[in-house]
């Protein structure tokens, strides 16, 4: 008896491993409007990079959401991601990924405590600052939000599913360099100035959403994003390209931290650049992103 009920268990739990699906969502924009203060980068670029990744770790093509330059709006992504939350079972594994601009952006609720500024992700709609008579910022991504769109799909998959969420993109505001580039610069994914708020409510203060998944960022929160010319002349993003190298089904966080670590110094920016990586303390060192 003890046989066939270890039987069992071993073909339920084959079943559900089996059974797991694999989505993703890649975001690239390389082409932002003409007016909206925004360079062109090379974020559409990295679409391409990552992609076949992501099929040659068990993602099928079917499976992979890509929204690039103008289709990548903020509403866009936010539809990509509700929609693919429906779709999703528990178990499942889920990829995000963002390749575009990044931009601080002043703190509107007070969780930032004394630092003042949010971090955003900036959709194809955003720009660069704030106009009275105009745009006020309701089309940047700031990462409060993200986190609660990713709850919601923590939630479908339950503690048995996996979430990476990648974010190529600069988070500081800032650059270290002139905004007029030429061809021997690396290329910044990301502006100096602050996106500036009129009058934050900092008496209105909430609690952030703890972190329940794998995310992978190309800079630290004080640093810029610079992107990378590869061997064959093609631009991408650093952590992009630093990624698309080092995958495989099997990889852990411990070796993903080594290897990206390592990839990010064969790379030799001019300017000082460290990917991060953050997760939930539950994860462990062992802990697999594709198993």
């Amino acid at each position: 008896m003890k046989k066939w009920l270890c039987l069992l268990l071993y073909l339920f739990i084959a079943h559900a491993a089996i059974s797991a699906e694999r989505w993703a969502i890649i975001v690239g924009i390389g082409n932002y409007p003409e007016g909206s203060g925004w360079k062109s980068i090379n974020g559409d670029q990295d679409i391409g990079l990552i992609a076949p990744i992501l099929q040659s770790n068990g993602f099928a093509e079917s499976r992979i959401i890509t929204l690039a330059n103008d289709d990548a709006t903020k509403r866009n992504i936010q539809n990509a991601i509700d929609s693919l939350a429906l779709n999703l079972r528990q178990g499942d594994i889920v990829y995000f990924h963002f390749s575009g601009h990044g931009q601080l952006i002043t703190d509107i609720d007070g969780d930032e405590g004394d630092y003042g500024y949010d971090e955003s992700i900036v959709p194809y709609d955003a720009k660069t600052a704030y106009d009275s008579n105009g745009y006020r910022g309701e089309n940047h991504i700031i990462d409060d939000e993200l986190n609660g769109w990713l709850m919601d799909i923590r939630k479908r998959i339950g503690n048995d599913g996996k979430l990476i969420v990648v974010l190529d993109a600069c988070h500081s505001g800032g650059g270290s360099r002139d905004e007029d580039d030429d061809d021997n610069e690396e290329t910044i994914r990301g502006v100096r100035d602050v996106f500036k708020l009129p009058a934050p409510d900092l008496c209105s203060r909430v609690s952030r959403n703890p972190i329940d998944w794998i995310c992978i960022s190309a800079c630290r929160s004080y640093q810029s994003n610079y992107e990378y010319k590869a061997d064959e002349g093609r631009v991408y993003g650093r952590l992009s390209f630093a990624l698309s190298t080092i995958f495989s089904p099997n990889i852990t966080i411990e070796q993903l931290e080594n290897k990206l670590g390592l990839q990010y110094k064969n790379m030799q920016s001019i300017h000082p650049q460290d990917p991060v990586i953050e997760y939930d303390t539950a994860f462990n060192k062992n802990y697999t992103l594709f198993q």
